[in-house]
């Protein structure tokens, strides 16, 4: 389905039946995702508490939570003084909502567009960033040796060649939004710029931002045959 008729097949089904605003915020799915409250999820992360914080970007701040199932999850706290907000909200469900990859995060769900709060639950990777570990709090001597740096670019350029098939930018690749798990496999998060291909190549899209490269669509198709660059990739991230 078009990616803005599914944006706005997701708004309808949300909006023209007040009845069923009450039964979201109980709990419900929107495109295959579980709707959260905003209770559960503030009770998940202590109330936000500053302490829980993951990150932010230019959209929102993301917190540290456990659900009452046990859990562990990332929820994005969208700022609300944002005023683009409920568009970046629904553009993430549309989108992550169709993409199923082993190193992609995967979405858990949101809470309804009709919160008190837009929040987006993520899944948990717990072993930092690739930034971390190169220059942060994770970051030691012998810190990711080589063929672990090629198995991190390789896995990222994975699910890179898998975003672009499935008609994707990312837009934001950086180390930053390159998550760990405890094997030191990739999930690729940052999915604030996230947007399809025939919006980036629209020149009246409210998506493209100033600062971002916007790469050749002709580039970003060679991805595949770019993999042997991977070994110079991996040995550079120092």
């Amino acid at each position: 389905m078009n990616l803005k008729l599914l944006e706005l097949s997701f708004l309808l089904s949300i909006s023209s039946d007040p009845s069923a605003i009450s039964d979201y915020e109980r709990g419900g799915i929107y495109y295959g995702v579980h709707v959260f409250t905003y209770t559960e999820l503030e009770e998940a992360t202590n109330n936000f508490d500053s302490a829980k914080e993951l990150g932010d970007g230019g959209f929102g701040t993301v917190y540290y939570g456990k659900l009452r199932d046990g859990r562990e999850v990332a929820v994005k706290r969208l700022y609300e003084h944002n005023c683009r907000r409920v568009e970046q909200f629904m553009n993430e469900i549309a989108i992550l909502t169709r993409l199923r990859h082993s190193n992609l995060v995967s979405l858990y769900g949101c809470t309804s567009r009709h919160s008190r709060e837009l929040l987006l639950v993520y899944e948990y990777v717990p072993n930092g960033t690739v930034a971390d570990h190169l220059h942060g709090e994770l970051a030691k001597p012998g810190a990711l040796p080589l063929l672990t740096r090629m198995n991190i670019a390789i896995e990222t350029a994975t699910a890179l060649v898998y975003l672009h098939a499935s008609d994707i930018i990312h837009r934001d690749v950086k180390t930053n939004n390159i998550l760990l798990d405890n094997n030191f496999s990739v999930k690729v998060a940052g999915f604030w710029y996230l947007s399809s291909i025939s919006q980036v190549m629209s020149l009246t899209s409210p998506l493209l931002h100033k600062g971002l490269l916007v790469m050749s669509i002709q580039n970003i198709t060679n991805v595949t045959s770019s993999l042997k660059r991977v070994t110079c990739l991996a040995s550079g991230w120092s």
